[in-house]
């Protein structure tokens, strides 16, 4: 029993160890303001490299607008629009904290937000 309570207590803290490292290494860990690791979201790419307009070009209006506030709610912040904020509200990890989170943008975030903008507004 001695043994099989040491080797529990050894995995426990393996694992704990084991899911430590992984958060940490987390490639949208490089965020320092705060932004919620818990919420990557649909998208996490739109935090870490460049879109193309022709990579979302046939996505619907919605999912554009959902992608490019993605991008914002990523960063917590609040939603004004109904049904921006009830869909956000529905999504785990979620954390509605700023309601202005463009100083926290990167670059990338910010060229990806003009370009789904851009693609969103062409559509009907």
């Amino acid at each position: 029993m001695k043994y099989l309570l040491s080797c529990f207590i050894l995995l426990s803290f393996a694992f704990s160890t084991t899911s430590f490292v992984s958060i940490t290494s987390h490639p949208l860990s490089f965020w320092q303001d705060g932004s919620d690791l818990d919420f990557p979201g649909k998208y996490p790419h739109t935090a870490t490299r460049l879109i193309k307009a022709s990579e979302i070009q046939s996505m619907s209006k919605d999912e554009l607008r959902i992608m490019r506030n993605e991008i914002y709610a990523r960063h917590g912040m609040i939603f004004k629009t109904p049904l921006m904020k009830s869909y956000f509200n529905t999504v785990r990890g979620y954390n509605p904290r700023y309601d202005d989170v463009s100083k926290m943008l990167s670059k990338i975030e910010n060229q990806n937000i003009a370009t789904i903008k851009s693609v969103e507004d062409k559509k009907k």
